[in-house]
């Protein structure tokens, strides 16, 4: 059973931290568990499968930031129009609404290949 308050996403953010300390090379289940404060290894393994599960999590946490980098850099002005609030029925009766056709590019497909590796 899990340990209350251990879960994949805390596991993997703080194994991103870790990686930023010690490189990705030193992050593996042991020494996450010492840095982390896990009494065993075990308790982890019932959210990672193994030290490649680990990483993988840190990398797909990398390539978001890359695109969000990305988005930012080339397109300032879509990167800034999240910060607007929206008015919950006109975005959802908005064409590019989650589940309509979409004419996204750019920072979406950007995001999007970011979410497939």
């Amino acid at each position: 059973m899990a340990r209350t308050g251990l879960t994949a996403d805390r596991i993997t953010r703080a194994a991103a931290d870790l990686a930023d300390e010690a490189g990705i090379e030193d992050v593996t289940v042991s020494a996450f568990a010492r840095s982390f404060g896990a009494r065993t290894r075990a308790s982890l393994y019932s959210h990672v499968r193994n030290v490649q599960d680990l990483r993988e999590g840190v990398a797909v946490i990398a390539a978001f930031g890359d695109a969000y980098r990305e988005c930012a850099l080339h397109h300032p002005g879509r990167y800034a129009a999240p910060q607007i609030q929206l008015n919950p029925a006109r975005a959802a009766a908005s064409p590019d609404a989650c589940g309509a056709p979409s004419r996204h590019t750019g920072c979406c497909a950007a995001t999007a290949s970011a979410k497939r590796t």
